[in-house]
């Protein structure tokens, strides 16, 4: 069944947003392809694409604040990071791992 939402965006919010995350993880794509190996970037540009989605679709949201982002891509980092140093230099396990 399908029912038409509470609140309503315009067409236009749509493709803004749209438009916004496709250009943000394009480039969080290059920067990360310039810097990593493909496997790497390739890791880096799906972990952003939550994020996108948050920022770009709903900014107003509680978990689209700059605190909730920072912290939440600080405190992940920090865990891959120490996965990472834990397990010696490998890094996709340490990536499934964290």
């Amino acid at each position: 069944m399908v029912r038409k939402l509470a609140y309503t965006v315009s067409e236009r919010e749509h493709w803004i947003s749209a438009a916004g995350g496709l250009v943000g993880m394009l480039a969080v794509w290059w920067i990360s392809a310039l810097v990593l190996d493909s496997q790497g970037a390739v890791l880096v540009a799906t972990s952003m694409g939550s994020t996108a989605v948050m920022l770009f679709a709903a900014p107003h949201g509680p978990m689209s604040q700059p605190w909730p982002l920072v912290g939440g891509h600080l405190v992940s980092a920090l865990t891959g990071v120490a996965c990472a140093h834990w397990l010696g230099g490998e890094p996709m396990l340490a990536a499934s791992l964290a």
